[in-house]
């Protein structure tokens, strides 16, 4: 079975999904796939025009199977896919901008507050995170490293995201600065 939901992305990074299927039109919504068989479905966006992205989550789910037997027992496993589905304008980008850097509760961490004035969707894994301090020492956050600290990277058109950064320790993250470049490729 096929399914579509909203995806919104929280400031704090957390989700919120809400049912879709009216902005898609899914093909067939349900299929029955023989043993070493394939099934193609069809998902296609007819909702309305955007200005900016929109996300969704399309679900691809195995459904339960009733096994007519009389006194055997037995484990199902049933396995539900999801990816992301982007709908966004032509010619749209992101515009990330730090807003606030404050030191975290937790030792050798940031809190960083950045906020997407673009209109398309960014992920915050791509890219380089610049910090510098009062006294001008600087760090950066890259690749694999930023992968481990964000759980959820992706960041909406306006909205804003709150993220815990790590940086070395001895770091003085007091009055201490933070900058994002974004990689071009989403």
């Amino acid at each position: 079975e096929v399914t579509v939901e909203r995806r919104q992305i929280l400031p704090d990074g957390s989700e919120k999904r809400t049912p879709a299927e009216g902005d898609f039109l899914i093909f067939p919504p349900q299929g029955i796939i023989p043993a070493n068989g394939f099934q193609t479905f069809r998902v296609r966006y007819i909702g309305p025009a955007v200005d900016k992205t929109v996300l969704y989550v399309v679900t691809v789910a195995q459904l339960p199977v009733e096994v007519n037997s009389g006194k055997e027992t037995g484990v199902q496993f049933l396995f539900h896919l999801g990816t992301l589905a982007a709908v966004s304008p032509l010619r749209s980008a992101a515009k990330l901008v730090v807003t606030n850097v404050k030191p975290s509760t937790t030792d050798n961490m940031l809190t960083v507050t950045v906020r997407n004035d673009g209109n398309r969707y960014a992920r915050l894994r791509n890219g380089k995170w610049k910090f510098s301090t009062r006294d001008g020492k600087q760090d950066t956050l890259e690749g694999e490293a930023i992968a481990k600290a964000l759980q959820q990277p992706l960041i909406e058109p306006g909205t804003t995201r709150i993220n815990a950064l790590p940086v070395p320790i001895g770091f003085d993250r007091t009055g201490a600065t933070a900058e994002f470049d974004l990689a071009e490729s989403l």
